[in-house]
């Protein structure tokens, strides 16, 4: 090797040196940059916990853990109040499969168009009472009719000829009108 080489390889090996010191101090910089904002971090949470406080922070967990084990309380007698439901419905529709008189594996189907067969049944039923009752009032009101007429012809008659007085004639009517309730 020559001198000329080692030169060049000193050079070189100064340039390097140059560049990591260069970086190293570039990095040490770095370094005080994130101490400084390690400490403006530090002094933010000092400031918080001392207006803030942990211990509040502390309470307020401690609250919420209480509501999820209230709500999780709740959770458990709401599930326990829906078994006891499904069991009471289970046991009523094996009741109602009982009386009804179908199988065991009915479809919605079948019970929806026996349903519908039921409320038809019923509907023309009460249309046919309802009928019956429009009738027996028209009747009710023919018969008020004749007793009115009947009244006022035993009225005159009586006075005429069965010699009742007006007072026998209210009598008379106050009973038709106790027959009318």
């Amino acid at each position: 090797m020559t001198l000329a080489q080692k030169t060049a390889e000193l050079e070189l090996a100064l340039k390097k040196q140059g560049g990591l010191i260069t970086r190293c101090s570039e990095l040490e910089n770095d370094v005080d940059d994130v101490k400084k904002k390690l400490e403006k971090a530090e002094e933010r949470n000092s400031y918080y916990e001392e207006r803030h406080g942990l211990i509040e922070a502390v309470v307020y967990q401690k609250k919420l853990e209480a509501d999820i084990r209230r709500r999780d309380r709740d959770m458990k007698q709401l599930t326990r109040k829906l078994g006891i439901e499904i069991e009471r419905r289970v046991t009523l529709t094996k009741w109602v499969r009982d009386k009804s008189g179908f199988d065991p594996d009915f479809d919605e189907e079948e019970v929806s168009a026996a349903l519908a067969c039921e409320e038809n049944g019923l509907k023309n039923e009460n249309s046919e009472l309802i009928r019956q009752v429009e009738q027996l009032e028209a009747d009710r009101l023919k018969m008020l009719a004749q007793l009115r007429e009947k009244a006022i012809e035993i009225g005159d008659k009586g006075v005429r000829f069965l010699g009742m007085d007006s007072e026998q004639i209210d009598q008379v009517i106050e009973f038709a009108s106790n027959l009318r309730q």
